[in-house]
C-alpha cells in the first residue's frame, strides 16, 4: 500500500501587519562573478531609496545618514539615520495595507535576492549547474568584464546542452533585464509573460547588480501579510518507516 503523502506544516498565524512607513535600513546585496578557474569577484551594494539606485557599501559608509552595518534575519544591512524613504504615499500605503498598490510603489531593488551569482561566457555549463544548485538560484546571468548583461543560463538551457558547452554558447540571448528602480508589479508581470522564474536586475549604468525571482516576490507579500517567512519549513516527503 502506497504511503500517504505528508502535508506541509501549517504556516504560523499571521501577525498584525507592521506599519513601517519609513524604513531605516537597506539590505546589502552581493554580486558574485565566477569563472572556470574558481576566481571570484564580489561587489557589495545597497539600494538607497533616497537615490532610487544601488550604491557601493563604501559610499554608504561615507554618507552623512550612515549609522552602522548590522544584521537582520536574512543577512547584513546598512542602518541609516534619519529614516530613509520618508514618503507620505508610502506611509499611507502601509496603513491601508493595499498590497497591490504597495507593489506598484516598491522598487525591485528593495525586494531582489541578497546574492546573485554571475558567470563569464567561457564558464562551462557543468560549473554553472553546480553553482545554481549550491546557491538555490533559478538562473545565472552571463556578464562581460564590465559587468554588463550578455544573456541568461537557466534550467531550460542546462537541460538542452551538455556540461562541456560554454555558457556563452548555450545562454539565452534574448536576455530580459529589469531596472532596479522598476516597480515590483513590473517584474512580476514580466516574469509571467516570459514564463521566467527570475530576472536579472540592472543598475542605471547597465551592470547586473542582482536578481529578482518569483520566490522573492512571494516572500515580500508573505511578510506584508504578517507571516514569519524564516520559520516555514517543509517536512521530508519520505514515507514513514
Amino acid at each position: 500500500m502506497a504511503p500517504k503523502p505528508r502535508r506541509p506544516p501549517p504556516l504560523s498565524t499571521p501577525k498584525k501587519p507592521a506599519v513601517e512607513a519609513t524604513p531605516s535600513k537597506a539590505a546589502i546585496h552581493a554580486r558574485v562573478a565566477v569563472d572556470n578557474a574558481d576566481e571570484v569577484e564580489v561587489e557589495r551594494v545597497a539600494f538607497c531609496p533616497k537615490r532610487k539606485q544601488s550604491v557601493a557599501v563604501g559610499v554608504c559608509e561615507g554618507c552623512v545618514h550612515f549609522e552602522h552595518i548590522g544584521q537582520d534575519e536574512d543577512g547584513p544591512v546598512v542602518h541609516c539615520a534619519p529614516p530613509m524613504a520618508a514618503d507620505g504615499n508610502r506611509a499611507r500605503l502601509a496603513r491601508s495595507f493595499d498590497l497591490g498598490e504597495l507593489a506598484l510603489r516598491v522598487p525591485v531593488g528593495e525586494v531582489m535576492s541578497r546574492v546573485v551569482t554571475c558567470v563569464r561566457p567561457e564558464t562551462l555549463l557543468g560549473k554553472v549547474r553546480k553553482l545554481l544548485v549550491e546557491n538555490g538560484a533559478a538562473c545565472a546571468p552571463v556578464i562581460n568584464e564590465d559587468g554588463l548583461l550578455l544573456g541568461i543560463v537557466s534550467a531550460q538551457e542546462l537541460l538542452a546542452a551538455p556540461d562541456s558547452m560554454k555558457a556563452g554558447d548555450a545562454m539565452s540571448r534574448v536576455a530580459l533585464g529589469i531596472p532596479e528602480d522598476a516597480p515590483l508589479t513590473h517584474a512580476v508581470a514580466t516574469m509571467a509573460q516570459a514564463r521566467a522564474l527570475a530576472l536579472p536586475v540592472i543598475a542605471g549604468d547597465g551592470e547586473v547588480i542582482g536578481c529578482v525571482s518569483a520566490l522573492d516576490a512571494m516572500r515580500f507579500f508573505g511578510r506584508r501579510w504578517g507571516y514569519d517567512m524564516s520559520s516555514v519549513e517543509l517536512e521530508s516527503a519520505a514515507p514513514d518507516e
